[in-house]
């Protein structure tokens, strides 16, 4: 029986098969004869009518490449016995040894003519077609042989490779099967269906016919190995322990089962040993790479991170093209936090992968960390490669738009979503997206069309429908919002945005009773809510409902304690409840707690003793005061028919009116009342205001001019101080508003807005030391102050030479700024702490992640990459690149 290995040569060289070699030439060598031919000779002549004899001969010259004599004798036995197959066939063989291919076909073709049913001849004349590169009548000849389910094992096999050669896999199967049904000791065609099962997908028959295979020849590596490899892929894990504990009996030395072994040892979680089994493998074969690689992949397991690095980098020195290795140890790099090592690899991927060998996910590492390392142009350049790769990825098309966003490029942002639309046309995130750009683009119309095309595809998406009832809100119809906002109430009936929104609508609306129905529902559902408490007492006092405006303003307060409008409101309606002295308290705290804000500025003086109010309005204080607290009640709603039917001055009344401007927002306008007045003889409170009208418009000079007349008049008037730090700070005259700032705190306890800008100026003039002290006291009042203490780390950072620096009291004080706020400020001082401390890499990290949190168009983008270059020259003495000290930011 001729052997698979055999048949398979045959089929790949045309089936050119033959025990004797082709004669090189028609000359015959000159031969004596040998005893055999003597031997063969004397039995012809013995019996010279028995074809053998003459068969046999022929055999013999064929062996010593006499040819002529081999042809002439098998001639010879067929003119005795024309009727013999095997003289045929032995006559087509000779024909093709001698290269007679045309006349071995012909005499196949006679030969059939006269054995029609002789199927050994088909395979013949099949095989020979093959020889002719003629595969179509090979096939027709090889299924004649095989018609009626005949026995001709050769013949199945050979229509199989036919079938193979054509992709015709599931054709080619049960061809295989049934050679191996005639045959079933041969382990060859057991391999065969193997390999071909798999192909198919059929795992489990592929095992079964492996095992067939090695049942037959249990010694065979190469069956052993194959049989392993198909077990592996199946996770059959006690059959391959088996097998491959076989194949180390068997093959010690061999390098092949010690890795596999090794592996299925590390999937077992057994490393120790795994250990030892794969790097056993790489002494036996030292240019191993799969074994360096699932070493590196055991040590990355085990967060071995530099040993498993090393181990990659072996392996790819043998296998430098093997892309999934460079992938793990890109990922190894990145772990290690070694970005620009793990860019390399990654980039070395894209360089060297052919593009059906690329991975998507390789160009969204490599994107993401050129970003980290703030190399934004080949962040984005290199996910625009990828995009040329995979045209219809959608994760690449986001990262684009994304990363465009981040840069400020709207324009290409926005065409970029509009494309994944064209991709995935009900697509609810790139509308919403759309819908922010526009807005963030001042295109309100095509935000909100985009917004709502969004909420038709999922109307769930409660974020957007809060975008779009802003827009709404934002808009010259505020009425609109009112459905959509029941709407967002309805689907989200714990949502405390939903019922503010609509509170302050109605509030906007005139209609306060209404609001109140709603705001006591999400207080229902809210119980605990500042916000909502503080529109409710909006609502109560629009409605002049003293004292439940009261009670929720203070329920508001027990949340916010320190809210100068919720103090302030509460000084208020408290002064309506007539408890002055609360009601005093309540103001100052609050005018205290932020710069002066116009509606508190005027409820604080009107809850002031009447001979501090006559010091301020004159001999018409008592018709003053009424037009004042009117404009304080109502304000948007102020009826100015009463202002016109007092006995005022027109002076008088013109700054009433001014007044009413800046409650109602309208700066310049103000400005153009008093400008339009005479200006002599003016009441203090008259001038004040003038004067902080001036201030509000940035000029500063003249605002000057009128607080320098205040404190004349009133030398005992603590707050014109804090007016002219103001202006003095706004004409950069810094030594001067230091000594107002300090002279207003002199006058009372815990000033916190005064303080901390005196601080800040303090530190700006390098008198550091009393900086800290100011805003330490700051701190004894509000511990939790994030930008107090982030100012305090800054200055210990930038007072005096390296060595002299409270950096590690810095680094606390940073680390808490951060915890409690994080914001580009607060991250660059505990960067800078971090540098100064020598933990360089944190430092790197940090300005990192304040760097991308900062508009690129910005002033403090350009510094914060000044920052960024600096630490990563790493010269601890040199100082930021700022004109002013962050304390101010």
């Amino acid at each position: 029986m001729i052997r698979w290995i055999l048949i398979i040569t045959c089929a790949f060289s045309l089936f050119n098969c033959t025990s004797v070699p082709a004669p090189s030439s028609v000359q015959e060598p000159e031969a004596d004869f040998s005893t055999e031919e003597q031997r063969l000779q004397i039995a012809i002549q013995i019996n010279p009518e028995h074809w053998l004899g003459y068969f046999r001969i022929s055999k013999f010259y064929q062996q010593q490449q006499q040819w002529s004599k081999a042809l002439d004798s098998l001639q010879k036995a067929e003119k005795i016995a024309p009727d013999s197959i095997a003289i045929q066939r032995e006559l087509g063989s000779l024909y093709q040894i001698l290269k007679q291919e045309k006349t071995a076909l012909v005499h196949y073709t006679e030969a059939l003519g006269r054995f029609p049913e002789n199927k050994i001849l088909f395979l013949d004349r099949g095989k020979l077609y093959l020889k002719l590169q003629n595969p179509d009548q090979a096939r027709l000849d090889f299924e004649k042989a095989v018609e009626n389910n005949s026995e001709i094992f050769e013949a199945y096999l050979l229509l199989a490779f036919l079938n193979i050669q054509e992709r015709d896999l599931v054709s080619a199967l049960p061809l295989l099967l049934r050679a191996a049904e005639i045959e079933p000791e041969q382990a060859e065609v057991w391999q065969q269906i193997s390999v071909l099962q798999e192909k198919l997908g059929n795992q489990k028959q592929a095992i079964d016919s492996m095992r067939k295979a090695v049942d037959l020849n249990p010694d065979d590596f190469g069956y052993l190995q194959s049989y392993a490899s198909l077990l592996e892929k199946s996770y059959s894990t006690e059959e391959l322990k088996i097998v491959l504990t076989s194949m180390l009996h068997l093959f010690p030395e061999n390098a092949w089962p010690h890795a596999h072994y090794g592996n299925l040892l590390f999937h077992l979680e057994r490393y120790p040993e795994a250990e030892i089994h794969l790097k056993q493998a790489v002494v036996y074969r030292q240019d191993y790479a799969w074994a360096f690689f699932r070493i590196g992949a055991l040590h990355a397991e085990q967060k071995q991170w530099e040993e498993a690095a090393q181990s990659f980098l072996q392996g790819l020195e043998h296998e430098s093209n093997n892309l999934w290795a460079r992938k793990q140890l890109g990922a190894i790099y990145e772990l290690q936090g070694k970005t620009e090592a793990a860019i390399e690899q990654y980039q070395r991927i894209l360089d060297r992968g052919a593009k059906n060998q690329l991975d998507e996910n390789v160009f969204h590492r490599l994107a993401q960390l050129y970003w980290s390392e703030l190399r934004f142009r080949q962040a984005i350049e290199t996910i625009q490669e990828g995009r040329l790769h995979f045209p219809e990825s959608l994760d690449l098309s986001w990262k684009l738009a994304r990363f465009l966003e981040a840069r400020q490029e709207f324009a290409p942002a926005r065409e970029i979503y509009l494309n994944i639309l064209q991709q995935s046309p009900k697509n609810g995130e790139a509308m919403v997206r759309l819908g922010l750009l526009e807005q963030r683009m001042g295109n309100l119309k095509q935000s909100e069309s985009y917004y709502r095309s969004a909420l038709k595809i999922s109307p769930a998406l409660h974020q957007v429908r809060q975008q779009l009832i802003r827009l709404q809100l934002q808009s010259s119809e505020i009425t609109a919002a009112e459905p959509e906002l029941r709407r967002y109430i309805q689907e989200n009936p714990n949502a405390e945005w939903g019922y503010a929104q609509l509170g302050l609508l109605k509030l906007l609306q005139k209609k306060p009773e209404e609001g109140l129905s709603i705001l006591q529902s999400g207080l229902t559902h809210n119980p605990n809510s500042s916000w909502l408490q503080e529109i409710k007492g909006l609502s109560h006092e629009k409605l002049q409902q003293w004292a439940p405006a009261l009670s929720s303003f203070q329920a508001a307060l027990q949340n916010s304690p320190d809210s100068p409008f919720l103090l302030a409101h509460q000084g208020f309606v408290l002064t309506h409840l007539t408890e002055f002295e609360r009601a005093r308290q309540s103001l100052l705290r609050s005018l205290l707690l932020s710069d002066i804000e116009t509606w508190a500025w005027y409820q604080y003086l009107l809850v002031q003793e009447t001979k501090v109010q006559e010091k301020w309005f004159g001999q018409e204080l008592f018709k003053i005061r009424p037009l004042l607290e009117q404009i304080l009640l109502e304000q948007n709603d102020t009826d100015m028919t009463a202002l016109s039917n007092t006995d005022l001055s027109s002076r008088t009344k013109g700054i009433i009116a001014s007044v009413l401007q800046l409650l109602r927002g309208q700066r310049q306008s103000a400005l153009n009342t008093v400008s339009k007045l005479s200006l002599d003889n003016l009441q203090a409170w008259e001038v004040f205001q003038i004067g902080y009208i001036f201030e509000i418009n940035g000029n500063y000079q003249e605002a000057e001019h009128y607080y320098h007349r205040i404190q004349q008049s009133n030398p005992d008037f603590p707050w014109i101080h804090a007016r002219l730090a103001r202006v003095y700070e706004k004409q950069d005259r810094i030594s001067e508003s230091i000594q107002a700032y300090t002279d207003f705190v002199s006058h009372f306890e815990a000033p916190m807005w005064a303080l901390s800008r005196l601080a800040s100026h303090l530190g700006a003039s390098k008198r550091n030391h009393e900086a800290v002290a100011i805003f330490q006291q700051i701190l004894k009042i509000t511990p939790n102050d994030a930008d107090t203490l982030n100012n305090i780390a800054w200055l210990y950072l930038t007072t005096g030479p390296l060595q002299s620096r409270k950096i590690q009291q810095a680094l606390i004080y940073a680390r808490q700024a951060v915890a409690i706020l994080s914001t580009q400020e607060h991250l660059d001082t505990l960067a800078e702490a971090y540098f100064q401390s020598g933990q360089i890499d944190l430092a790197l990290k940090t300005i990192k992640e304040a760097i991308l949190k900062t508009n690129s168009q910005s002033e403090q983008f350009q510094y914060l990459m000044g920052q960024y270059q600096r630490f990563r020259k790493g010269d601890l003495h040199s100082l930021p690149d700022a004109d002013v000290l962050n304390t101010s930011q």
